[in-house]
């Protein structure tokens, strides 16, 4: 698990080390109202939902009561009506001096899922954006843009794919031990930091299991525990003088009627319960957090959990905020995201297709 931590924030840094670099599109954070966009390359006035893409040449038109927060080049904007917004103008091309503070933080997420979504060759086959021939903003591959509405990227028919962006395959097809196909098994939950007390330990269900045997080791590969189900996932109680605060603990599970068929091993660290408040003492010491929607401030709260490695605190964040917000494209895009960082693109594509 070591190991593919240190992958993850690579790879995370490397995205925005390269977004640096080069002019990112303007993304709408959070919307209310009835927002409209009009592209450069599209006369046609469209409304936007949250999530949308935007080139900088473009114009934001919000009619009176609508608002919108935009985020570039490691800025918030929160724009309101009535008026008429020309990106350009909100994210000029200059050197700007990037604050490091969680705000930044957050935004680097954010642009972090919408480049893994945009950049299938890197992400394996998350999103597609093709060749970016007449978008005039030199970013991602992307295709014409006149029939997406959000002058950025090309919508692919969401007949087929329950998404509405991108292109995102059948994970049933797999073959890889998820939704009762193929023959591996991946240790879903728990991993990172997680309190003392009842624990929901779940993996993927290869083809014909039906029986599987949990166990938990510490550091010295002494086990711990030991549980047999007949289901991919089961409730442990980790509490008591065995799991301490501090502590690191490994498990594992396999199935019994075939030996060979194992998953990885992951590993989770016992932590004090207050130390799950403190984590989100950065998102709510910002600005953005105390001017923002309950949907930002719930996946500014995500972000932190993650960033602290709370991570299933953020996986439940994610899932509360998706089910309250179907529709929300920047919701489901991070949440997504979450799971694709931590080599979970199965799991990612499920819950970007749902609606």
């Amino acid at each position: 698990m070591k190991k593919q931590v240190l992958f993850v924030f690579a790879g995370l840094w490397l995205a925005v080390s390269a977004i640096a670099q080069k002019e990112m599109p303007v993304i709408l954070i959070d919307s209310k109202g009835k927002v409209c966009y009009q592209s450069p390359v599209n006369s046609k006035k469209q409304r936007i939902i949250t999530g949308a893409v935007l080139l900088r040449e473009g114009i934001l038109e919000l009619p009176q009561g609508a608002e919108g927060t935009l985020y570039a080049d490691g800025k918030f904007v929160q724009a309101t009506g009535k008026k008429v917004v020309p990106l350009r103008d909100v994210f000029p091309i200059t050197a700007q001096l990037v604050n490091l503070d969680f705000e930044t933080t957050f935004g680097e997420y954010v642009t972090a899922a919408v480049e893994m979504a945009a950049g299938a060759e890197d992400s394996d086959g998350w999103g597609r954006i093709d060749d970016p021939k007449n978008t005039g903003d030199g970013w991602g591959k992307i295709d014409d843009p006149k029939n997406t509405g959000d002058g950025w990227g090309r919508i692919d028919d969401p007949k087929n794919t329950g998404d509405g962006w991108g292109r995102i395959d059948d994970p049933k097809n797999t073959g890889d031990g998820w939704g009762g196909h193929g023959n591996n098994i991946t240790p879903i939950m728990p991993f990172g930091k997680i309190h003392s007390g009842t624990t929901l330990f779940s993996w993927s269900k290869p083809e014909g299991a039906s029986k599987f045997e949990v166990k938990i080791f510490d550091e010295e590969d002494k086990l711990l525990m030991q549980r047999t189900v007949q289901d991919t996932f089961v409730e442990m109680d980790l509490q008591g003088q065995v799991f301490k605060a501090g502590a690191t603990y490994f498990w594992t599970v396999r199935q019994l009627e075939t030996a060979l068929i194992q998953t990885a091993t992951l590993e989770f660290q016992m932590a004090a319960a207050e130390s799950k408040s403190k984590a989100l003492t950065d998102a709510k010491g910002t600005n953005l957090y105390a001017n923002s929607t309950p949907t930002v401030q719930g996946l500014m709260e995500a972000v932190s959990y993650e960033f602290h490695n709370w991570y299933g605190a953020a996986a439940d964040r994610y899932d509360t905020l998706q089910k309250a917000n179907p529709d929300n494209e920047l919701v489901r895009l991070m949440h997504a995201a979450f799971w694709m960082r931590w080599g979970l693109k199965e799991k990612a594509m499920k819950l970007y297709a749902q609606k």
